[in-house]
């Protein structure tokens, strides 16, 4: 972009407001390190700052830990409810309900990380408070983290969005849990769901399949079912085989009445970068603005349920628009994405009025965002 004679808009070299204010804090960083080091006469950091850092740091240990221990309190109470209803398990999954599964699987997951966060802080605020220091190397590393304000290297493998500020990180795993127990706690389902609500959002899409595999076996008895009594040898490949053959269809829904599929969810909250949609034409556009703009729920369903129903939108896309293949990612903080291949989590067809290739060199892409 430098090398041009007239730099064009960062939007058309496929650089959006996320990475162009992380660009300018880094810029902003390097430059004021350089005039530090320049000028021998840098006015000092004020008197007291460790002090003030010290008593900062312990509030928001203190903080952090209340709102810890009563998203323990939820999540716990969540489990104890489901255990009287558990039945066969195969792989993780619930036979009869792998989407339920799923959902208990995400809670208890979680459950289990705000009980080693706990320890963390716990470990860290009583040092605090005049105790020795903690020889485990992994309280050494959440200290110095959490000292200089960076995401601990023993929670980043938590963090799918990538590193960011820790106390940012730990207010969303309450925001998790919340909408996981409302998930979970619904009388009647509605199957809407938020992608950053889960750890594993890929695998909400692989419940969905299981569900459809479990649905051509419903003349099955539950004796045959594996896990319960007597499970058979050829079961898995075959459902293995039932799973390749059941491709997922995905469809924005532009009408403001949500339908739900059948067999299906709907994922809402979803953000386009670097194109807008158009929803009279259900197309992709172009965009003036940096900024993302929200796109329309997004149907999923097993393709053979779609079909076999002949259940198609309402507003179909025109013929002859050609469709791209966005990726969609999880979203860290300030909007920075990491746009590589391995934090795609599923691509959605989506028609465009724009070139395939133009779509490409745009880097148009769809992001969950963070929860509010």
């Amino acid at each position: 972009m430098h090398l041009l004679p007239t730099p064009p808009e960062p939007q058309v070299c496929g650089l959006s407001a996320g990475p162009q204010a992380w660009l300018l804090q880094r810029q902003s960083r390097a430059l004021l390190s350089i005039l530090q080091r320049s000028s021998p006469t840098w006015v000092p950091a004020p008197r007291g700052g460790s002090w003030r850092t010290e008593r900062q740091l312990r509030q928001r240990l203190v903080l952090a830990k209340r709102r810890l221990e009563s998203l323990q309190a939820l999540l716990t109470n969540t489990i104890r409810q489901d255990e009287s209803g558990a039945g066969c398990v195969v792989l993780g999954l619930n036979v009869r309900q792998p989407l339920e599964s799923f959902l208990q699987m995400e809670v208890l997951e979680l459950c289990q990380l705000v009980s080693v966060l706990q320890g963390d802080l716990d470990c860290l605020l009583q040092q605090l408070k005049g105790a020795p220091s903690c020889a485990s190397q992994r309280c050494a590393a959440v200290a110095y983290a959490l000292w200089t304000g960076r995401l601990p290297k023993p929670w980043r493998p938590h963090a799918p969005a990538g590193p960011q500020p820790p106390w940012y990180w730990l207010r969303q795993l309450s925001r998790r849990g919340q909408l996981l127990v409302r998930y979970l706690g619904t009388e009647v389902p509605k199957r809407i769901f938020h992608l950053s609500a889960f750890r594993h959002p890929r695998r909400l899409l692989l419940s969905l399949r299981w569900e459809a595999a479990f649905a051509t076996d419903q003349y099955a008895s539950s004796s045959n079912l594996p896990g319960c009594q007597g499970s058979s040898s050829n079961w898995l490949p075959h459902k293995r085989q039932e799973l390749n053959s059941n491709p997922l269809h995905f469809q924005v829904v532009n009408d403001s009445k949500l339908t739900v599929p059948e067999m299906g969810l709907l994922l809402i909250g979803l953000q386009l970068w670097n194109a807008e949609w158009d929803p009279l034409a259900g197309a992709l556009q172009d965009s003036l603005s940096s900024q993302p703009s929200p796109l329309p729920p997004v149907s999923v369903s097993v393709r053979a349920q779609a079909q076999s129903t002949n259940d198609q939108p309402p507003h179909a896309p025109h013929a002859g628009l050609a469709t791209y293949s966005c990726p969609v990612y999880m979203e860290g903080p300030l909007g920075t994405t990491r746009l590589h291949s391995r934090n795609i989590l599923m691509h959605l067809p989506l028609p465009t009025k724009l070139s395939p290739s133009i779509c490409v060199q745009r880097r148009v892409h769809v992001c969950s965002p963070p929860l509010s």
